[in-house]
Parts: structure tokens; sequence; C-alpha cells
């Protein structure tokens, strides 16, 4: 995984190279990815348009969308690529921060040279204008993201559980509601009653703060100016040229609140998946190398593991992450977790109806339980 420094917002958003689908991605980041790749879905995409599909077709609530699982196999390649406006679509913002694989003409920075890789970029600090959103989410702090761990805080896992949800809570509140998605960052982040996602999420120091949450001029573009941080600034930056890193701004106050609930349904997903968190019928924990399997267990998470333990010479990450089994588990009376795709459609059902308390309620007792 590498990184471009994007010098426009000031702040290094990580962009990657050809390899990043295959290496970072919680699977091939598809619908566009790469020229093989243009008219595939990734499984994030896949699933979120399956849950969709189970949300509309109940009257109320979805309960059980489980016998939609066997479809992913045979939906992850459609014969066009998803709206790059659509939810589904939304699922990979996490992957993909400055959406630069949304057109062709800015998929071509996936092949110029490696300015920066991300061990380079944690070296100059944790916060997330030191090293970049994708570079913090997959190897940084920002693990939570991905429902993983970071490095430091490995033999914490009910404060990384608390984190998961304070997380999936803020960006539930910035898709949803356009009058939090408005509020001034900096303040907001620093009113956080989390204490690890206010910590973060803050950039380094007060004058960093003091710049990203004011009007300031470009240092060498004096004629261009950007607009104080907002909440849906962290899920709004795009990049439009090819070449010119200098050109990346932010789209719409609609589409990065879409991008705040594809972030919701990207981090619900990745904790199906055995490379990231732990769960097992029995209350076993795998090893943080695994082996893991592509399964789908409905259990609650006991474990959150490191990404970078399971990469190096052989990738022990990737082969939890293919398309996925559903586990006997999934399909029991009295079941304790609902599956993934079921989990998904229950979240778009209350980021239709905004309905913030009903959320973190299902959250934390049907996703991510108190083992």
């Amino acid at each position: 995984m590498v990184l471009l420094r994007n010098t426009v917002p000031g702040i290094f958003i990580a962009v990657g190279c050809l390899i990043f689908s295959v290496q970072v991605s919680a699977s091939q980041i598809g619908s566009g990815g790469s020229v093989e790749d243009a008219r595939a879905h990734n499984i994030h995409e896949t699933m979120t348009s399956l849950a969709i599909e189970c949300a509309e077709r109940s009257e109320s609530a979805p309960i059980n969308c489980s016998d939609l699982h066997d479809q992913i196999d045979s939906r992850i390649v459609q014969d066009k690529p998803e709206d790059t406006q659509s939810l589904s679509y939304a699922t990979r913002w996490p992957d993909d921060p400055q959406r630069v694989l949304d057109q062709t003409s800015t998929q071509i920075r996936f092949g110029l040279p490696l300015l920066q890789g991300c061990e380079t970029a944690l070296n100059r600090g944790e916060t997330i204008n030191r090293t970049g959103l994708l570079c913090a989410s997959h190897y940084g702090r920002l693990q939570f993201m991905h429902a993983m761990m970071s490095p430091k805080v490995t033999d914490e896992f009910e404060k990384q559980r608390a984190l998961i949800l304070a997380w999936a809570e803020l960006a539930f509140k910035a898709s949803t509601d356009a009058e939090f998605a408005n509020l001034d960052y900096c303040s907001t982040v620093s009113s956080l009653e989390n204490t690890d996602l206010k910590a973060a999420l803050t950039f380094d120091n007060a004058e960093q703060s003091e710049s990203f949450c004011s009007e300031r001029r470009h240092p060498v573009y004096f004629w261009k100016t950007y607009k104080p941080w907002k909440v849906s600034t962290l899920f709004a930056f795009s990049c439009e040229e090819p070449i010119n890193l200098n050109t990346c701004g932010v789209v719409s106050d609609v589409l990065a609140q879409q991008a705040a609930a594809g972030a919701i349904l990207h981090l619900i997903q990745d904790s199906y998946s055995q490379s990231h968190a732990s769960r097992s019928v029995d209350g076993a924990v795998l090893p943080p190398t695994g082996p893991f399997k592509a399964r789908v267990v409905c259990a609650p998470a006991r474990a959150f593991y490191v990404y970078q333990e399971q990469t190096g010479g052989e990738d022990r990450h990737k082969p939890a992450d293919a398309s996925p089994m559903l586990d006997g588990s999934c399909t029991a009376e009295g079941r304790q977790v609902d599956d993934v795709i079921t989990a998904s459609a229950m979240t778009v059902h209350f980021i239709r109806t905004s309905d913030l308390s009903g959320f973190n309620d299902y959250l934390s007792s049907r996703v991510f339980p108190t083992p």
C-alpha cells in the first residue's frame, strides 16, 4: 500500500497504486477498480445491493435476509459498473476515500511512481493529517473503520468495541442529519464522549486544527481558497484530474452523507470476515494469523485483529475476504447475532428512517453484542 501526498486540503489523504485492490481492500474494489475488474462489483457492493433488496421487500424492518446469501457469487460480476451515486457504491469509501477510482481519468494515478509508503506515512505520526485516511485505516489507529484493532491496543477488546460503536454512531449522524453533517469538524470532534474516537479524528495540534477549521488559501495557488472543515468533509474528498495532485476538492453534501452511510455498511460487513474479527459459536478465538476461511458466523465478536500481523511474506488476510459461505449458526433459531446481509438490510432501514436510537440498540445487541 502506498500514498501520494495531497497538498490541497493540507492533509495526507491516501491514494493507492495498481496493487491497492489486492492488498488493502476487504475484497477487490471492483466496479471500475481496474481494467480487468471494470465490470465487477466487490463483495461490499454486492452485499449492499442484496441488503437493499431485502429492505425493500419488507413492509417494516427486515427480519431475515439469510436466504439471499447464495446469490452473492452470481451477483459479484454485473453487466455494468455500479452507479457512483448509489449507496452500494458508497461502501467502498474507506478503501478509496478520494474517489480516485470513480472515473477512468483518475485511475492513471494507480500507475504513477510510488512517492510514499504507508510505513513512511505512519512514521510521520498517528494523526490523520500526518498519516492519511487510507494508511491510517488499514495500518494505523483508524483500523476500527474496518472492524479491526489498532496495533497499540491489541489487548483492549472492550475499548475497541466501544470505539467501533462510537464511530458507527458518528457516521450515522453524518449520514442522516444534515445539520450535524454541517457542524464545525474540530469543535464536534473535541466534544466527542469516546476519548479514543476523539483522539483518532483529532489533528495533531491546535495550529493544524485552526488551519483546517477556518477558511484558508493554498500556500502556492494563492487564488484558491478552502472552506473550513465540516463533519461531512471527512467523507467528501474527490480528485478529478489524473496528474495534478493540487486539484482535489470535495463532493456535494449529499454524496458525502451517502459515503458516511457506506462507511457504516463497510464496517459491519468487514466485521463478519474472519480475518477482521473472531466470531465463533463455541467462543474460541483463532490465532491472529489464522488460518482463516471465508465464512459468515452468527456469533458475537470476541477479538479484533491487526492487519499488519496477517500480511508480509504470506498474505493470511485475503482468504477470509472472498465470497463467504453461510454458517449454520445464521439460520439457527434463537441465534444471538444476525447474518451479514440481514445486518446490512437493518442498517439500510435505520438510515432511511433516521432512527439513531434504533440503530444503536440494534448494532450493540445484534451485530456487536457483549460476548
